[in-house]
């Protein structure tokens, strides 16, 4: 939990679906899950992306944050939005 501490300590705003589990269950003993690395959900009137990396002790951090750019642009390109109407990527 130490980790959740920090990470709400660091950021400015609650991630949303964003790193959280996402999954389903079949039957009595089949399940799937996985950590969501990239959303897309509505608040209000506005649509939110997110996108993020697996960081590894050999990632490369410039490298990493153009991926995680990269990954959100396409999501806000296949919404039709134009780079000025994104606050932040």
């Amino acid at each position: 939990m130490r980790a959740v501490e920090l990470i709400d300590s660091l950021e400015g705003e609650p991630r949303g679906p964003y790193a959280g589990s996402v999954g389903y269950f079949m039957g009595a003993h089949t399940m799937d899950m996985a950590i969501n690395i990239r959303s897309l959900y509505s608040h209000g009137s506005q649509c939110v992306v997110q996108a993020g990396a697996g960081i590894v002790a050999a990632s490369d951090p410039v490298s990493e944050y153009y991926e995680t750019e990269s990954k959100a642009r396409v999501v806000v390109e296949a919404l039709g939005a134009g780079v000025g109407e994104v606050a932040r990527l």
